[in-house]
């Protein structure tokens, strides 16, 4: 068939008019498909939150010693001085590490007057604190009387008033620990009851007369 050429003109105006509407199509398609992806992304992708980092202690933390015995200390024990020294005790031997020792300030006391109990520790580890406690023969005494040793010195004291109203002979004795207790997979000790063991001493109480 053979078109006039009104009929192509009409033909070409008609095609011109169809592409033109597609592409406007695709723009639209286009636009539309842009803003959803836009949308998405800002829904599902958040700015990141910052990295907080704890950080985590570089030392443990270290309890003073245990009760050897449980209660609370009666009244007339009272710890009246402490200390540390930044030399060894000579009165506690080389080889004892921990290290204990306790003195009383007199053999013989007289019933409700004070007497001065006093230990002494050493620990190369750097000691947890040190403590001494009675028989069980009295009342008063069957506690641990403990000194926690704040700033974890090699070598430490502490001094106790101590006012026995019965009389007899008593029997005290004193322990101490370092700060690296327990660990018994090292080999060493770590507290002086595990080496050169616990000290003792004792007072005798009598009558006032």
């Amino acid at each position: 068939m053979i078109l006039s050429a009104a009929n192509r003109l009409q033909l070409l105006a008609l095609v011109l008019s169809l592409s033109a509407t597609a592409c406007v199509g695709e723009q639209e398609s286009s636009t539309e498909e842009g803003a959803t992806s836009e949308a998405l992304s800002s829904t599902t992708s958040p700015e990141p939150l910052p990295l907080v980092v704890t950080a985590k202690p570089t030392t443990p933390a270290t309890l003073p010693p245990d009760p050897m015995r449980s209660g609370s200390p009666e009244p007339g024990i009272e710890l009246i001085g402490s200390g540390s020294s930044t030399t060894r005790f000579a009165s506690i031997p080389e080889n004892c590490d921990p290290g204990v020792l306790i003195t009383i300030d007199t053999e013989t006391a007289r019933a409700g007057e004070p007497f001065l109990v006093t230990v002494e520790a050493v620990g190369e580890f750097g000691l947890a604190g040190l403590w001494w406690f009675g028989d069980g023969a009295n009342e008063v005494l069957d506690h641990a009387f403990i000194y926690g040793v704040p700033d974890g010195s090699r070598y430490a004291w502490a001094t106790w008033e101590v006012t026995l109203d019965e009389p007899g002979r008593y029997e005290i004795g004193s322990q101490a620990r370092d700060l690296a207790y327990p660990r018994p997979e090292d080999g060493l000790s770590h507290q002086a009851s595990e080496g050169c063991g616990l000290d003792y001493t004792q007072v005798m109480v009598v009558k006032h007369q």
